[in-house]
């Protein structure tokens, strides 16, 4: 059995656990946090340099404001919002990067979703970077925080498509 094929499989358990248990929607833009847990002077810094970023092609404006704030939910903020920069930013995709800055982002408490999210994430980086067994360790930590959840609600409604 092909190791690297095995995250696949549990990547797509893990996206359907992690829909079930948290309602998470997986996307390239994310709040860590919810809105309003940061002052404005923070959130005004930090859309200025998401433009800055699409406009330049380079994740420099958010690396920037590492050094300017220091709060731990601001910088897991960042950290992440860097993580997907490396991750998934098409002319910005460098998996070793993305990988380092979700690490960095993990050693703060992130609120249950977004842990789950980042996991999958640094995952993806760590597959493409060919370190199947790291990506499987961080699939199954997601799949494992899903479990704690009490899915007896029954299955989500499928619902047809209004297209």
């Amino acid at each position: 059995m092909n190791v690297l094929m095995i995250p696949n499989r549990l990547r797509c358990v893990l996206t359907f656990f992690a829909a079930l248990c948290a309602g998470v929607s997986l996307h390239a833009q994310c709040r860590v946090y919810e809105p309003g847990r940061f002052p404005s002077d923070f959130v005004r810094d930090y859309e200025a340099a998401q433009q800055q970023v699409n406009q330049s092609r380079s994740a420099e404006p958010l690396l920037a404001l590492l050094a300017k704030y220091t709060n731990s939910t601001e910088t897991a903020e960042l950290e992440v919002s860097i993580g997907l920069v490396y991750g998934q930013r098409t002319g910005m995709v460098d998996p070793a990067k993305a990988v380092a800055h979700f690490t960095v982002a993990l050693r703060h408490e992130l609120p249950e979703k977004a842990y789950i999210e980042v996991l999958m994430w640094r995952g993806n980086a760590e597959e493409q970077l060919k370190k199947g067994t790291a990506a499987l360790n961080d699939y199954l930590r997601g799949l494992l925080a899903c479990s704690y959840h009490d899915l007896s609600g029954g299955w989500p409604e499928i619902r047809n498509p209004k297209v």
